[in-house]
């Protein structure tokens, strides 16, 4: 995939998407990766269903000199030790034949994804990232996040209004800023 047209005159960000199945492809999509970046090129890997592989690149191609732009905060060590894993989540829809050919009765089907954008220049600010839905409540929100210090539970008390408000609407892979009394906020 290039992103010339969009993000100036040469091609500046490379996007590599598979479904991992062995060790071989993984490989492969490592090797292309590090050329990448070699290159100077950002590369933005989307790999489904394959988390140990993709943390597995991520901390390799860190080693080269990468430098994680989304949607990790830092470039440390995944803060999330197993069964977690880093991912998020898109409703897709299904056609008709698709269901009758899944035995499916929903219309949709929630297709559960992890990614990792690299680049060789060191990103100034990183968001927060919402890691799950966050439990909205009368009295506060609390939500699991990846900040730049690792895993954190926030919670927004109702009391700080607009934060509060702010929080409500998060979503699961949100990209959250700090506010100024401390909670996170969407980021804009």
């Amino acid at each position: 995939m290039n992103f010339s047209g969009k993000y100036g005159s040469s091609p500046r960000i490379s996007a590599l998407s598979a479904r991992i199945a062995d060790s071989v492809l993984a490989a492969d999509l490592l090797t292309i990766a590090r050329e990448q970046l070699t290159a100077g090129v950002g590369v933005a890997l989307d790999v489904t269903r394959a988390q140990s592989q993709l943390a597995g690149s991520r901390a390799q191609l860190i080693a080269a000199g990468a430098h994680v732009a989304a949607p990790c905060p830092h470039d440390a060590e995944c803060p999330l030790t197993a069964p977690d894993w880093c991912h998020f989540s898109q409703r897709l829809p299904r056609s008709r034949a698709h269901q009758q050919i899944k035995r499916a009765e929903l219309p949709f089907e929630d297709e559960k994804f992890s990614y990792v954008a690299l680049t060789r220049a060191p990103v100034a600010h990183r968001a927060s990232r919402v890691l799950a839905q966050p439990d909205v409540t009368k009295f506060e929100v609390s939500a699991k996040l990846c900040t730049v210090e690792g895993l954190a539970i926030t919670k927004v008390p109702r009391r700080a209004k607009p934060d509060y408000a702010s929080a409500r609407r998060w979503q699961w892979g949100d990209a959250v800023t700090e506010t100024r009394s401390g909670h996170d906020s969407p980021r804009s």
